[in-house]
């Protein structure tokens, strides 16, 4: 080798991925793979979120096929060591992160070690290896999933981090990989700036980079990089898009608020609509008056998103 190491970081929340194994999952690999064929990395670090989907129940016997679709790639071919973390033990709901790391070295990389939590030093990886369950028997990872008390909206949370520490031609580096919360509600993020979900965010991330400087993140370089379900400031955004429309609020059969109808004074079109379901944003509808039957593809959006309300977030 010239000195120089390529080292490329990726992040993907592939939890559609698992859902369209046939749509999206197929158009996800073909482009980590052309991403890996210019770039030409030495190192590779995936930091995936989500393993098996919303449907981990059923799709997670998946995510093996899945690593392998990679791992045996003609443009992996150049690869001889690789490293997977599979966190796929849903049943263990006290430390199930749904988080995944793959590491593929190129066999011009000689020089390369990993951190073992277990024994406090580095050790050689000569192979390619796959750990999967709930992960409680490598060394090689720290994992952590939120306290209770940082998600007190749901029941339960897959959310956390994965912490791995690398040691390529003498330089060492911390990766950590981050699953951060979501905005359940549209409507309550709309109320406040910063709203709650935010301030959790923050107090996740403000533990994730507690707990990683206090096995020694600060004595080296290192790289957060996942899902931080980074969101805009919602009142501004609604704001600037609707700042001369009258909101009408819609309730469902329980009497509570689910949806934010924006429209002009006099008229029955909608302008906007904001929904009181996860994963939704603000779009524009542009939808006849009520009453009248909408677009075929808006209700399909609609049924989509709709499938998601009392999930696990």
């Amino acid at each position: 080798m010239d000195g120089h190491v390529r080292v490329m970081l990726v992040t993907s929340n592939v939890g559609s991925a698992f859902e369209e194994p046939d749509g999206v999952q197929q158009i996800w690999l073909c482009e980590l793979l052309e991403a890996v064929r210019q770039g030409s990395p030495h190192f590779l670090a995936v930091h995936l979120q989500e393993l098996g989907g919303k449907n981990y129940e059923t799709t997670m016997k998946e995510v093996r096929q899945f690593v392998r679709s990679i791992r045996d790639s003609d443009v992996m071919r150049k690869y001889d060591r690789m490293l997977a973390l599979l966190d796929e033990d849903f049943q263990n709901k006290q430390t199930f992160t749904a988080l995944g790391c793959l590491f593929f070295i190129h066999k011009s990389l000689g020089d390369i070690q990993l951190w073992s939590f277990r024994e406090h030093t580095f050790e050689t990886i000569f192979d390619k290896t796959v750990i999967g369950g709930s992960l409680s028997d490598s060394p090689f990872h720290h994992k952590v999933k939120f306290p209770v008390d940082f998600f007190p909206e749901f029941k339960w949370s897959r959310k956390g981090f994965l912490h791995t520490k690398w040691q390529l031609c003498g330089r060492v580096m911390n990766l950590v990989n981050v699953h951060l919360f979501h905005d359940a509600s549209n409507l309550t993020a709309l109320k406040v700036c910063p709203s709650p979900y935010c301030l959790n965010r923050q107090r996740a991330l403000e533990h994730v980079l507690k707990l990683v400087t206090e096995e020694g993140g600060e004595s080296c370089p290192t790289f957060y990089f996942g899902d931080f379900n980074f969101r805009l400031d919602l009142q501004k955004v609604v704001k600037h898009l609707c700042g001369h429309l009258s909101p009408q609020w819609s309730r469902n059969g329980s009497g509570e608020v689910c949806e934010a109808v924006y429209r002009n004074e006099g008229s029955d079109r909608v302008q906007y609509s904001l929904l009181c379901v996860c994963l939704c944003e603000l779009f524009d509808l542009t939808l006849p008056p009520y009453g009248v039957a909408c677009p075929r593809r808006q209700m399909q959006y609609r049924r989509r998103r709709k499938r998601c309300v009392g999930g696990i977030p």
